[in-house]
């Protein structure tokens, strides 16, 4: 994929980044992105249930981005069959 090979090449011009915001005891806002050369080039915003869970979002985005944000390209971009 063309982000794996752009890290490995430009490794200080990219940054993953994760946090998470509490709504309620129960429903935080999990934001994850890639932003490269000051740029954001791929965000996501889901909803977790817990802060544990919100924590385990943000902590897997951290370590598996690079991994990860391949398979949603390809979800995103391969048609399904209906």
């Amino acid at each position: 994929m063309l982000f794996r090979s752009e890290l490995e090449h430009t490794e200080e011009e990219y940054s993953i980044v994760a946090e998470y915001t509490p709504r309620s005891e129960n429903n935080y806002i999990v934001f994850c992105k890639i932003v490269e050369n000051s740029e954001t080039v791929f965000e996501v915003k889901t909803f977790a249930g817990s802060r544990e869970q919100a924590k385990e979002i943000v902590d897997n985005w951290k370590s598996n981005a690079e991994s990860i944000y391949p398979e949603i390209l390809k979800s995103l971009t391969t048609k399904k069959n209906k």
